[in-house]
């Protein structure tokens, strides 16, 4: 889950790396005030591993420019140049910024507070190879 910050997508590679086995989160959310904070649904999908209904997220379609941020904690984590619409019902982006996403198998999390961001899949139709 994540929200459009309009400014300028950074110009650096985008990647993302295998979490390490234990590794703690830079950032330490309290659950009380960030689920005061957050709509129940985004507190769901960031903290609890949810899933929102197919078709439904308001990112799918919209092509504004700028970087998307974890809704958790405020870290850039896509560059809109690398979002797509892939047909799957949830926004997709071919990679992710430098640094700013972990994967843990199949499951991608922000990697400054490891809040659940959804999944990794396999994509021959991107330069990557891969969609998030």
């Amino acid at each position: 889950f994540f929200s459009l910050m309009k400014k300028p997508a950074p110009t650096v590679e985008p990647q993302v790396r295998p979490m390490a086995p234990g590794e703690k989160p830079s950032v330490v959310l309290n659950e009380k005030e960030l689920q005061a904070r957050l709509d129940p649904l985004s507190y769901k999908v960031l903290r609890k591993e949810g899933t929102e209904v197919r078709g439904k997220h308001e990112y799918i379609t919209k092509k504004d420019k700028g970087t998307y941020v974890c809704k958790a904690c405020g870290q850039a984590l896509f560059p809109s140049t690398c979002k797509y619409v892939d047909g799957s019902g949830w926004p997709a982006f071919k990679d992710a910024l430098p640094g700013a996403v972990l994967n843990k198998g199949l499951e991608i999390v922000c990697s400054a507070c490891h809040s659940h961001l959804g999944h990794m899949f396999p994509d021959d139709h991107n330069a990557t190879g891969i969609r998030h």
